[in-house]
């Protein structure tokens, strides 16, 4: 029984890497997983890619050189807070949805879901339907950080808004590994460069599950067990690695941001008093198989979004009136919830 299943399985993978080339790179880059080997490989890789991103670099040196050693950078006075606010109305607006429970309803208001809810995801076209969202993702700091970093253009592989809820069903979730071992903390092992932009959307303090991340570890080898992708703060420490100095958490008010590398390890704390929202923009080389398969957004080109770092969110069209931009609501891809996929438990194993 358990070698069919197993068969079954690496058919359905086969399956997905013939017909859609984003799940063949993926499971692709995954069969290397030492991050120094992984580091030469994206070198490489980076020289056949678009460069020259932005002219900006030399104002963003600072933000450029932390990040390299750190693997991480706080975004100070970057977005105001109004800002920010702006974009959690917005979404208030809009039904969130828990990717792992299609059988439930949506929600507007986080105190309405269900109680077994621990994530809850809002639709990309309801996300990208707000314009202000596009334009952080495409800001030159931002831009500059991850072009020096990448050694090449990114491409904004993914865009997501989600809430975390305190007081979910703990018996529900007793198999959630996010849940299961709140000690553990993760990489994410989706491209050769990965680097994500974190924007809280609410008041985030120690109680409503700050992100934590653990400095300088983006470089740490990979652990010789059966679980390459997590570690505990212990292991850390008993191989040598200084946690206490590294270890951060990060809280602040809405518009707080950071950029951080996903090979360094990290974790959202389970929260214990206020739910949290956060936006999170994924830059990698590659179109992510989790991201739509088509654009959603229409836009004129009178803008300055580079077509080729937002190829899989927009479609840029000469034909339409000069400062046009809308989510196409014709196209499936516009309903889809994050992660809905046949293989979402390999994303959905820890969060951030």
């Amino acid at each position: 029984m358990h070698s069919e299943i197993l068969i079954q399985k690496y058919l359905r993978l086969i399956r997905q890497g013939i017909t859609d080339y984003r799940w063949f790179l993926y499971y692709l880059q995954r069969q290397k997983l030492e991050p120094l080997d992984r580091a030469r490989i994206a070198s490489l890789i980076s020289c056949f890619l678009p460069h020259e991103c932005v002219t900006a670099a030399k104002h963003y040196q600072d933000d450029i050189t932390h990040f390299r050693a750190d693997g991480i950078r706080l975004l100070e006075d970057w977005l105001p807070e109004s800002e920010a606010l702006k974009i959690r109305e917005h979404l208030l607006g809009r039904p969130c949805f828990d990717p792992d429970r299609f059988d439930k309803p949506g929600f507007y208001d986080p105190e309405a879901a269900h109680a077994s809810c621990l994530h809850s995801y809002y639709r990309i076209g309801d996300i990208l339907d707000c314009p202000q969202i596009l334009k952080l993702a495409n800001h030159p700091r931002i831009l500059s950080i991850i072009n020096s970093s990448f050694g090449c253009k990114p491409t904004i592989s993914l865009i997501q808004a989600w809430w975390l809820r305190h007081g979910f069903d703990q018996y529900e979730n007793q198999n959630n590994l996010y849940f299961k071992y709140p000690n553990s903390y993760h990489r994410d092992i989706d491209d050769w460069s990965e680097a994500r932009l974190f924007i809280y959307l609410t008041d985030v303090d120690e109680n409503s599950g700050p992100h934590s991340y653990i400095r300088k570890t983006q470089q740490y080898p990979t652990f010789d067990d059966d679980n390459k992708f997590s570690v505990t703060p212990k292991q850390l420490e008993i191989s040598g690695f200084p946690v206490a100095e590294n270890l951060i958490n990060i809280v602040g008010q809405p518009g707080t941001a950071w950029l951080m590398n996903t090979m360094g390890f990290h974790r959202a704390r389970i929260p214990i008093q206020r739910h949290r929202l956060l936006l999170c923009i994924t830059y990698t080389l590659f179109p992510q198989p989790f991201a739509p398969a088509r654009p959603v957004v229409n836009c004129s080109t009178d803008n300055d979004l580079d077509p080729y770092i937002n190829r899989v969110y927009v479609k840029q069209s000469r034909t339409l009136q000069k400062g046009k931009f809308y989510v196409d609501w014709s196209k499936s891809e516009s309903f889809e919830i994050p992660y809905a996929q046949p293989n979402r438990a390999l994303r959905l194993r820890y969060h951030d």
